[in-house]
């Protein structure tokens, strides 16, 4: 008899959870603000994408060869972390344009992106830390595989680059979204990202994950910034960096779900 009510006990919450609805993911371009920091992210749903260029003049080999990646859902901050998140958080301000809040964070070395991510993995909601290269790119390119700036085809209407910039970083959000409602991703500030740097994608894994395996003397830059001529705030642009401070660099944060 005992055997028997336990085995009616386990099939009745076998068909309990079977029933029980999993946890709908959030509509692309959903909104979530950090109560503890202020910091708006983005929800980025999951999908397969082409990475990278195709062979050809107009590729670099650092933007080749396209392969296919495969990303889960995560969600991105809006901006780049700016100047009022960071000094609110880390109570110091290293930018060389000190123009206001609403700017974004720029002289951001690597180890200072790895202190905020301590810090708002101790204050935020969640746990943070630097977007992956593949999931960099899947979020600028937000669905669409031909345009070659983030959020569109005319590059002012999307970036701040050396033509519209004035040579100095701007106010974020202040050019248009992608289709996720991401800003900035071209242009502004080239971002940080979790990869290693290698001379091109040969040899990628077929995931998201990021590639940090071997010597790892420079990591992975995104975006382009102010100072860029267009070419260099496409989808694709990537270059290296190791440590230092340059006012052309920021970053923006993943939380994880």
């Amino acid at each position: 008899m005992r055997l028997r009510t336990v085995a009616i006990a386990l099939l009745l919450a076998g068909g309990l959870a079977a029933s029980t609805p999993a946890r709908a993911e959030p509509a692309a371009g959903t909104l979530w603000t950090d109560p503890a920091t202020g910091i708006a992210f983005v929800w980025v749903p999951g999908g397969t994408f082409e990475m990278g260029c195709g062979a050809g003049p107009g590729c670099p080999e650092a933007e080749s060869p396209a392969h296919s990646r495969r990303v889960g859902g995560f969600w991105l901050s809006r901006t780049e972390i700016t100047q009022g998140q960071w000094s609110r958080l880390m109570e110091t301000n290293p930018s060389k344009f000190r123009k206001g809040d609403d700017y974004p964070v720029d002289q951001v070395t690597w180890e200072d992106a790895h202190a905020l991510i301590a810090k708002m993995n101790t204050r935020g909601s969640g746990t943070f830390r630097l977007p992956s290269e593949a999931e960099w790119e899947y979020a600028c390119r937000a669905g669409n595989p031909t345009d070659p700036y983030c959020g569109g085809t005319a590059p002012d209407a999307v970036a701040w680059f050396n033509a519209n910039s004035k040579m100095a970083t701007m106010p974020v959000a202040t050019k248009a979204a992608n289709r996720f409602g991401l800003f900035d991703m071209s242009g502004n500030l080239y971002e940080w990202v979790e990869d290693c740097w290698h001379d091109s994608h040969a040899g990628a894994p077929a995931d998201a994950s990021a590639r940090t395996g071997g010597e790892c003397l420079s990591r992975v830059l995104r975006g382009g910034s102010w100072g860029n001529y267009p070419t260099l705030v496409r989808v694709t642009t990537r270059r290296s960096d190791s440590d230092v401070k340059c006012p052309f660099i920021g970053l923006r944060l993943v939380r994880e779900r």
